[in-house]
């Protein structure tokens, strides 16, 4: 079993290669993002609209509280539950999740995928009502996550 991590700031592309993986080489696609999601869904169900600053509050509440490896941790359950396919990791936001994945799996592979400021702007734009002064304010939050 083949398990690859992807990391880089958002709107750089990694959920895109992983797609490009899963579509090529048939490796099934996890995303800690997603697993944030989830439990920011099941903690908050009344809550209909998501922005990034709750998710980074959130996932910063949940590192505090569990270790900051707890989303990898059930990145690991899941691909553990089912040791047939490869996997490949999006998401991935700091060292300690890192680690663990490289602890978990013997063939676990890290790569960086970058993409320039303007470009990545001009990705998820929409997402900020062109507000580019909210996107440089996440950038920067996310930038100092540690990877």
């Amino acid at each position: 079993m083949y398990v690859i991590g992807l990391v880089g700031p958002f709107g750089s592309g990694c959920s895109y290669v992983a797609e490009k993986i899963a579509d090529t080489y048939g490796y099934k696609v996890l995303s800690l993002s997603d697993i944030l999601r989830d439990e920011f869904k099941a903690k908050y169900p009344t809550k209909r609209k998501i922005d990034r600053k709750d998710l980074q509050n959130f996932g910063d509440t949940i590192r505090k509280g569990n270790g900051c490896d707890y989303l990898a941790k059930i990145i690991c359950e899941k691909i553990n539950s089912d040791e047939t396919k490869n996997y490949v990791v999006d998401s991935i936001r700091n060292p300690e999740e890192v680690n663990l994945l490289r602890k978990s799996f013997a063939q676990f592979f890290l790569f960086g995928v970058f993409a320039e400021p303007d470009l990545r702007w001009k990705r998820v734009k929409e997402k900020y009502n062109n507000d580019r002064r909210a996107f440089d304010e996440d950038d920067k939050r996310d930038s100092n996550e540690g990877i």
